[in-house]
This record gives C-alpha cells, sequence and structure tokens, in this order.
C-alpha cells in the first residue's frame, strides 16, 4: 500500500477505502465463525454487501491507511 500515493483510486475507491472494506470483512469473518457454527447469522448476513461495506468504510472514516491495515 505504501507505494501507491495516498489518493490514488482503484475504479471508485481510494486505497484507504480498500483497506477499510478489508478490514471490516476481516473484522466480520472472525466474529462470524462462532455464530455459524451455533446456527446463528451474523451481521453480514443480515445486510446487503454494498451496506455492509459502507459501514466498514465509514466506521474507519477517521483512521489513518496505516492504522486500519494494524487491524488485520
Amino acid at each position: 500500500m505504501e507505494a501507491l500515493p495516498f489518493d490514488v483510486t482503484i475504479g471508485e475507491w481510494t486505497k484507504k477505502e480498500i483497506a477499510a472494506h478489508c478490514a471490516g470483512w476481516y473484522e466480520e469473518g472472525i466474529a462470524a465463525i462462532p455464530l455459524i457454527l451455533k446456527g446463528e447469522n451474523p451481521l453480514s448476513f443480515q445486510m446487503s454487501m454494498n451496506s455492509f461495506n459502507k459501514r466498514s468504510i465509514t466506521k474507519r472514516q477517521d483512521q489513518t491507511v496505516e492504522a486500519t491495515l494494524r487491524e488485520m
């Protein structure tokens, strides 16, 4: 990520948004496994993918890219 300029975009997403997206799905995967094993639906099953992605990006909007990457 450091090799890319901060304001680079890939499609419509900045590298900060891509990092936030990945961190959100990483976080959800860790939380979802025990729920799935108990037969329950995790948060990601209850939302559209776009809504979940937006939530992940919004949650991390005030973080630096580096701080977001440390979540993973």
